[in-house]
């Protein structure tokens, strides 16, 4: 299982994620709970990139807000 990267800020990190990929619901949201791996993999099916662009697109999103 993976280990929430953001958990004891995942409810000011959700709101910085709806902001930057809007079309992540509240149900995304709330499936994802902290879990990187989870964000990555819905942010590949909803913009459809590959497993490379999601992860370097999910990374610098993370540098910008310092997790």
């Amino acid at each position: 299982m993976n280990k929430p990267w953001a958990a004891d800020r995942w409810n000011e990190v959700k709101g910085k994620a709806m902001e930057r990929w809007g079309k992540l619901s509240n149900a995304d949201l709330t499936r994802i709970d902290g879990q990187r791996e989870k964000l990555m993999g819905i942010v590949q099916q909803r913009y459809a990139r590959t497993k490379e662009e999601a992860e370097e697109e999910l990374r610098q999103w993370e540098r910008r807000h310092g997790l």
